[in-house]
């Protein structure tokens, strides 16, 4: 019975690695659409509705739009990756 149980908890904790890691992966991408001014509504607009954005204090009040690797301009990819 013990062993069952550990090899349930092994199997929950690989799942939730893997869909974790699948969604890293799936908004691989960043554009930096300046300032945060209708940030959501811009970001949504050029990257399309499953986009995410964030106003970004940390870099000085900038809109960063996540959205996803297959619609990705390679010119554009995430500069922390590089």
């Amino acid at each position: 019975m013990e062993r069952i149980t550990q090899v349930v908890l092994l199997v929950t904790l690989l799942i939730m690695f893997t869909s974790v890691v699948n969604q890293a992966r799936a908004k691989s991408c960043v554009d930096n659409l300046g300032t945060c001014d209708n940030c959501e509504e811009r970001c949504k607009a050029k990257h399309g509705l499953t986009s995410e954005y964030n106003c970004d204090s940390s870099l000085g009040h900038v809109c960063m739009c996540y959205y996803s690797a297959s619609d990705c301009d390679h010119r554009r990819v995430n500069p922390h990756t590089t």
